[in-house]
């Protein structure tokens, strides 16, 4: 039996040592818990990734813009100039309107499976391009859940008329288009309805 006394020295503390093994584990646990949820994320990130998993041509991809208002105004004004991403935009419309023009068709149909994806402000920016190219463009607005391009172009909503009485009368669809400021872009317009397209 020993009597019990102080160390002569004192014992060095591993609350440091303790401290930075724990922050690091936790680190890394985030940092892998990170990397497992892009591994199991299925979404489409990149236009390459789109192209190598969908059996259609890519024919561009746009830039996601943020407009300071809803009244967007024109992209390819003829006195204005775009900055920024809005330059990027209007170059990426251009190609767009390049691969269509050749593609050797002339109707298009423009679809997403949400709002907000910028349907219609691709459709107008590609009409004004059309327009400036010297191309007759004629919209069909049938978004019946939001007709935002009808109301963007105060159009007529007609596209329902136009459909139910085509068979009795084919001139209905020159009385049911409306004029735009821009000469070469005609619209035919919607209004709001609870059904689609195809069930019309």
């Amino acid at each position: 039996t020993l009597i019990a006394s102080p160390p002569l020295y004192p014992n060095p503390s591993k609350k440091f040592m303790a401290i930075g093994l724990a922050a690091s584990s936790v680190f890394f646990l985030i940092v892998f818990f990170y990397i497992f949820l892009e591994f199991i994320d299925p979404s489409i990130k990149a236009p390459s990734y789109l192209r190598e998993n969908v059996s259609f041509p890519l024919l561009a991809n746009l830039q996601r813009i943020n407009w300071e208002s809803r009244k967007k105004g024109t992209i390819f004004s003829r006195g204005g100039s775009a900055l920024g991403d809005k330059l990027r935009f209007k170059e990426q419309i251009k190609q767009l309107r390049y691969e269509l023009e050749n593609s050797g068709h002339n109707i298009f149909l423009s679809a997403s499976y949400h709002s907000g994806a910028g349907k219609t402000t691709v459709v107008k920016a590609l009409a004004e391009s059309l327009s400036l190219n010297k191309k007759k463009v004629l919209l069909i607005d049938a978004n019946f859940r939001n007709n935002t391009l009808s109301k963007d172009f105060n159009a007529t909503p007609s596209l329902s008329s136009v459909v139910l009485k085509m068979s009795d009368s084919p001139e209905l669809l020159s009385k049911a288009v409306t004029v735009t400021d821009d000469e070469n872009v005609q619209i035919v317009g919607c209004d709001e309805r609870d059904h689609t397209p195809e069930e019309l």
